[in-house]
């Protein structure tokens, strides 16, 4: 049968033209983020600010070199480990966004990309976490006027992030089950 030069577009069409424009969105948040943390590496200034909010001291005075290496480098590595669970994260939601864009939708791999989205997620929450705690507990540990102060630092960030990442990674699962199905059917026809 000859398709009409004036028939409809292919219901996927919509898809593919909003996913190749979504599929930009990770790779801005990715790159975004890289450029805070390489700042923080290089800006004194940006490392002070860090340091101070890390220990509730933002507005106060600190000790000259509180923001200079070496004192800080365990601190900034802390804060790297998060950054790239963020970025590894931020590359696979492109991957399902570039999928979407060639036309693929219902699909296993598509399943499994959000799934470690999610993960990915989840693990960003808790690296954060860790992070915050660890900063805090190096940095007052490192305070020559009393003793160490542990707090396990989270933010409302980290509550989003740990209901996005277990929201995709069960949507993920879902997804799976039905490219199973999908294909099941397709079988049979």
């Amino acid at each position: 049968m000859l398709a009409s030069p004036h028939a409809s577009p292919s219901p996927l069409t919509p898809i593919s033209r909003r996913a190749r424009w979504v599929a930009i969105v990770p790779l801005l948040a990715a790159a975004l983020l890289l450029i805070g943390v390489v700042a923080q590496w290089v800006s004194e200034d940006i490392r002070a600010t860090y340091i101070s909010s890390s220990l509730g001291m933002l507005g106060n005075e600190m000790a000259p070199d509180a923001a200079s290496f070496p004192s800080v480098i365990w601190p900034m590595l802390f804060r790297t480990v998060p950054a790239v669970v963020f970025i590894l994260t931020m590359v696979s939601l492109f991957r399902l966004f570039r999928r979407l864009a060639q036309g693929v939708v219902l699909d296993a791999r598509n399943a499994q990309l959000v799934s470690r989205a999610g993960i990915g997620f989840v693990l960003f929450a808790v690296t954060a976490m860790l992070n915050n705690t660890l900063t805090t507990l190096y940095l007052s540990m490192r305070n020559p006027d009393g003793p160490g102060v542990f707090t396990i630092g989270f933010t409302a960030s980290d509550l989003g992030a740990y209901a996005a990442g277990f929201a995709l990674w069960g949507l993920g699962l879902v997804l799976s089950e039905a490219a199973r199905i999908a294909d099941d059917h397709a079988g049979i026809v």
